[in-house]
């Protein structure tokens, strides 16, 4: 309900995440990732203090006040903010019904992400039960959770999620609330005997999740937010060599990493190696998935300092994608590489076969130096043996798996600096993005970024291609 909530006061006052976060006095992309449900902090925290002051001062500076006070339910200004927040986190205090026609119900939702922990913070359901329930990893639900990936391509798996979720709900007692959320009225299930058919309220619930038409559209729209509110970080203080990688992984001369946490390992002391050498060029690809690099957010973090670092002393770096991935997985791939790309440094494409389900493999090669090597079984992330090389005989071979990847691949992105916007051909609303141009060409999708850094972002994937043209549709359409 926070989520929705938090969308409802966008909703009501019709503002953007950038009008808040100057006058909440906090980045652009913690407002995002706060509407999205990516966070969602407690009641002490903060950053909640400050998204409810900023939503107050907008509101008092556009003479919108009376729409916070009748959602808080108080009169006068120091009361309001306790009021704000007393609404935002309780459950059975929805949005009052004179304004609801104001409100698309079906946009508080749009997402498998967003339904995913309306469910979940409907039910008080943690990631560690529902994956215990589905048999699945921690890092599966907290990655769908924050719509990184969604089990559209699973169905199998997400028919043990709809079960897990229905049961806990129905177990907790919230099934009224739940046929609310999916907007069907629970009077329409009570049989003779006023008991609820579960089966058929299943059956519907079961529908709404697995309805992923709007998917694609939010992470479009996700990144375009990215795009928009994107301020180059590259040349900011980043801690020495030394305290980003400990001397005893940099020194180390283990040639077999096992699991995770070997692989981070491995990364560290190749990347840090990559710092200290003055390594010339890295190769990279890897089409497991991305639980290891981002789960982590120490790890995280350091893994960005060392590209950072790589990039500003001129390590080229070339990175392969995979056309398979799914769009949400893609995008935050795009996402997380954006500070990277705009250096300059980088290259990135997408191999066009199809990588399989099987096996999972990944090369990250420096030529004449060092490389990570791994194939393992789909699944076996954490037990794989990853393969720390550094004899010519092995360089030379990976070398040349490597370019036989590229010789089916194709650009992914190029990103240029400075603006070349086409106001003609642009189909984005400057109301939603004031920031940004979007054109749709044959076989490209082109973005300007009119804002310091002014960027031409050009994308090729066909996935991402497709994926912008059913935003394009579906925002032509709710215009």
């Amino acid at each position: 309900m926070f989520q929705k909530k938090i969308k409802i006061l966008f909703d009501i006052l019709e503002v953007s995440n950038q009008e808040i976060s100057r006058y909440a006095g906090c980045s652009p992309s913690g407002i995002s990732r706060l509407k999205s449900g990516a966070r969602k902090p407690g009641p002490a925290s903060p950053t909640v203090d400050k998204f409810i002051n900023g939503v107050i001062q907008y509101a008092a500076a556009h003479n919108k006040s009376n729409l916070l006070i009748d959602i808080a339910g108080v009169s006068g200004e120091e009361s309001l903010h306790t009021g704000i927040k007393k609404w935002l986190y309780d459950k059975n205090n929805h949005y009052p019904d004179k304004h609801s026609k104001n409100i698309d119900k079906d946009s508080c939702y749009p997402s498998f992400s967003e339904k995913l922990n309306g469910v979940m913070n409907l039910c008080e359901m943690s990631n560690v039960k529902l994956a215990r329930a589905v048999n699945v990893d921690t890092s599966y639900i907290s990655r769908f959770r924050k719509g990184n990936r969604s089990p559209k391509s699973n169905p199998e798996l997400l028919d043990r999620i709809c079960t897990a979720l229905f049961e806990y709900t129905a177990l907790k007692g919230h099934l009224p609330e739940l046929a609310d959320m999916i907007q069907i009225p629970i009077s329409s299930f009570y049989d003779s005997s006023n008991n609820i058919k579960t089966d058929e309220l299943y059956l519907r619930f079961h529908i709404w999740m697995d309805d992923f038409s709007a998917n694609d559209q939010y992470a479009i729209k996700h990144l375009l937010e990215t795009i928009d509110t994107f301020t180059s970080n590259i040349n900011i203080d980043i801690p020495p060599l030394e305290h980003i990688v400990p001397e005893d992984i940099l020194n180390d001369k283990t040639d077999i990493y096992q699991g995770i946490t070997g692989l981070q390992r491995a990364v560290l002391r190749f990347l840090g190696c990559a710092v200290r050498d003055h390594y010339d060029e890295l190769l990279l690809y890897s089409d497991q998935g991305m639980e290891w690099m981002v789960e982590n957010e120490d790890f995280r973090k350091r893994w960005a300092a060392l590209m950072a670092l790589c990039v500003r002393q001129g390590t080229h770096i070339k990175i392969i994608h995979n056309i398979d991935r799914d769009i949400t997985e893609m995008i935050s791939a795009v996402e997380s590489w954006m500070p990277l790309y705009t250096s300059g440094m980088i290259k990135s494409y997408y191999n066009r076969k199809s990588c399989g389900t099987r096996f999972k493999h990944t090369i990250f090669l420096c030529p004449d130096r060092a490389c990570i090597a791994a194939c393992h079984t789909n699944g076996m992330d954490n037990k794989s043996i990853y393969n720390y090389y550094t004899e010519p005989i092995y360089l030379d071979y990976m070398k040349e798996n490597y370019e036989s990847l590229l010789l089916d691949s194709d650009s992914l992105a190029t990103i240029e600096q400075g603006g070349n916007a086409n106001a003609e051909n642009n189909i984005i609303s400057q109301d939603d993005f004031s920031n940004l141009s979007l054109s749709i060409l044959q076989n490209k999708v082109i973005i300007t970024k009119n804002s310091m850094p002014k960027l031409t972002i050009t994308f090729t994937h066909p996935l991402l291609c497709n994926a912008f043209q059913a935003y394009a549709e579906y925002t032509k359409q709710h215009r």
